[in-house]
Order: structure tokens, then sequence, then C-alpha cells
């Protein structure tokens, strides 16, 4: 009676088992497909927004976004700026170690790095146009339009 009731549960359990992994695929894995844009559910977010207030709030921590942006990328900037001019400035190290300080920094401070911080801020003016357009779809009349 025990090894019926064993096998009876492992049914069971390889059955629930069967059933989660089809739940994850339809729920996650089926819904994907090559080519679909990334900033669809950015866009199905802002279609829930039901007034304008919403989009208000958003816009601001958007721009909040951006602000943040360029400040940590000026930051970053003066950072590097200031870096290699102490380093050009030091006396007491030879050529050699200054290069090697300068290739450090530029290592640290790459234009790829750069090019990220200023791709983040594309980023998030693309998302603020986005937000407005939803925004003009749903509040705006004929009159709002710019000429």
């Amino acid at each position: 009676m025990d090894r019926t009731k064993d096998n009876i549960l492992q049914i069971v359990f390889v059955g629930a088992l069967v059933a989660v992994a089809l739940l994850f695929y339809f729920t996650r894995i089926a819904g994907l497909k090559a080519g679909d844009q990334v900033s669809s559910p950015t866009v199905l977010k802002y279609e829930t927004f039901a007034g304008v207030y919403q989009f208000e709030q958003e816009e601001r921590k958007i721009q909040t976004r951006i602000e943040m942006l360029k400040a940590e990328y000026a930051s970053d900037l003066i950072v590097f700026q200031s870096e290699r001019r102490q380093i050009e400035k030091l006396k007491d190290l030879s050529d050699l170690e200054k290069r090697e300080k300068q290739e450090i920094l530029k290592q640290i401070y790459s234009d790829q790095y750069f090019q990220r911080k200023i791709d983040l801020i594309e980023e998030q003016l693309l998302e603020l146009d986005s937000l407005r357009q939803a925004k003009c779809r749903k509040f705006c009349v004929y009159q709002d339009l710019p000429g």
C-alpha cells in the first residue's frame, strides 16, 4: 500500500512540475518574439494613465532623472580633466609614470564610458518624448497643438 501511495505522490509531483513549467512558458517566454520593441511596455504603461496629473508626475520624474544624468556626466568630465591636470603638474614623476597614470585614467574614463552616459540621457529624452505623445493622444485638442 505504501508503494502505491509513493507512486501516486510522484506522479502528482511530476504533474505539478510540468504545470509550473507550462505556466512559466505561456506567461513569460511565449510572448517574446524576435524584433519586439523594448519600449512597448513603456508605451502600455503610459496608456493606463487616467489623468493629466499622472502624466505630469511621470514627466517630472523623467526630467529629474535627465538632470541627474547630466549632472553626473558633467561631474565625471570635470573629475577626469582635473585628474589629467594633476598628473601633468607632478614634477617628481618621470614621463613614463605620467603616461602610465594617464593611460589608467583613460581606461577608467574611456570614450565608451562617456558615450554610455550620453546614451542614457538620450534614452530618457526618448522616454520623455513618448510620454508627451501619449499624454497628447489622450488629452490634447486641436488648439493645443503647435502651429
